[in-house]
């Protein structure tokens, strides 16, 4: 899986690229979106909410604008891909949950190889990446979002799927919201102590399950493309959905 997600970074990039074909616009429009590129360049994304979201049109969505803020919103919640690809091979252990959840850079809170986020730090990220995802969703769904659109979707669905889960387990076990598998582990046997704990998690988990059923299709939607671009053309698709396979058995 770790293959795929070096592929998922790499065309994303290329995503980055297409976005700045249109640096040499020079009318008003033009000008606020090379504003919106420099200040999401530079971190700013409130700037960029700032200076787009009155111009969104949700039944005529123009594509870069979507784009824009949908790059923002994941920066709010977090999204570092480089911090991702660099944990990718730290240790031969680490598996493609805790790579995925390595692309949070937020404060967190550590106990040995455990990480954890504070509930509301969790909420705030799932929140934003909702947000992200329904921009690139609504794009996708007037046929006008690309192969970047998805992938950059299938990353943001897995994601939030990681910190619903994790927020789930930590409001039963009444602790913070695991990040990792280790943190899982440590949560697991406060949940696991009682009938009770368990029927709770899954009436938290049976009231998402369209959502999180969702973010699961996206995420295989993503994968796709990345057959279509990379992995079809050396003849590999049988691994990269055996990888597929294995992650979502992980998740």
């Amino acid at each position: 899986m770790k293959k795929c997600l070096l592929l998922l970074f790499l065309l994303l990039c290329a995503c980055e690229n297409n976005m700045m074909e249109y640096a040499g616009d020079t009318s008003d429009d033009g000008a606020i979106l090379e504003e919106a590129r420099m200040a999401l360049d530079e971190g700013d994304y409130y700037g960029v909410i700032q200076l787009l979201a009155d111009d969104y049109n949700s039944d005529l969505p123009d594509p870069e604008i979507s784009r824009l803020l949908a790059s923002a919103y994941m920066g709010l919640a977090g999204v570092d891909l480089t911090v991702m690809i660099a944990n990718s091979d730290v240790t031969a252990g680490q598996d493609s949950f805790d790579t995925l959840a390595s692309a949070l850079a937020l404060s967190t809170i550590i106990d040995g190889e455990a990480r954890y986020l504070a509930p509301a730090t969790a909420a705030a990220a799932d929140q934003y990446l909702t947000t992200a995802a329904n921009y690139l969703t609504n794009l996708i769904a007037k046929n006008w979002g690309s192969d970047d659109d998805r992938v950059q979707l299938g990353l943001a669905s897995a994601i939030r799927f990681i910190l619903a889960m994790g927020r789930y387990t930590a409001e039963t076990a009444g602790t913070n919201c695991p990040l990792n598998q280790s943190a899982y582990q440590n949560v697991a046997a406060a949940v696991l102590g009682t009938p009770a704990d368990l029927l709770s998690l899954q009436a938290a988990i049976d009231a998402d399950i369209e959502q999180l059923r969702q973010d699961l299709i996206n995420l295989k939607a993503a994968i796709d493309v990345i057959h279509r671009n990379t992995v079809a053309a050396h003849d590999n698709n049988n691994a990269l959905e055996n990888d597929l396979n294995e992650f979502l058995l992980e998740l």
